[in-house]
């Protein structure tokens, strides 16, 4: 709920407004205390190693503010479980977001690699599989995961 406007004295002019909006700015508003609450939910559930639960929480978060993310050993292991989960479309969209806020992780293409599968397997994005695989092909030093890489691009381009 939004609080009620105080009508500015002839005194001084704006002075009520500008106190107004400094309380304001000083308390949370219960939208960011509700991701507070479910970020520190998520980052316990984690370090008791309750990855399923932590997935669920980060949904929850989700619905509240769509650009979360989290650090970025937690991001991953929610994406991780996600996908462990079968929820494909919420994996896909975790994975994303890592790759969008975290540009130089070390092992980028090894996250490249499961969502292209993700996209090309589970929720028929054949574009946005071909654009990952294709970007993590070269970065990848398993033959297994190259062999897993060309195999899927091959199915797209035949």
């Amino acid at each position: 709920a939004r609080p009620a406007r105080t009508r500015r004295s002839a005194a001084a002019p704006g002075a009520a407004g500008r106190v107004g909006q400094d309380q304001q700015a000083a308390v949370p508003d219960e939208q960011q205390q509700r991701i507070l609450e479910l970020r520190g939910r998520i980052s316990q559930a984690l370090t008791r190693s309750e990855h399923d639960d932590a997935a669920t929480v980060y949904l929850q978060l989700l619905e509240l503010d769509p650009n979360q993310t989290l650090s970025q050993q937690q991001q991953l292991d929610v994406a991780n479980a996600l996908m462990t989960q079968q929820r494909y479309e919420s994996a896909a969209r975790a994975y994303d977001m890592f790759l969008g806020t975290y540009y130089t992780y070390v092992q980028r293409e090894q996250v490249q690699l499961i969502l292209g599968l993700i996209y090309a397997r589970y929720l028929d994005e054949p574009a946005r599989a071909v654009s990952l695989l294709e970007a993590a092909l070269p970065r990848l030093h398993d033959d297994e995961q190259k062999a897993l890489a060309k195999d899927t691009l091959a199915q797209f381009k035949s």
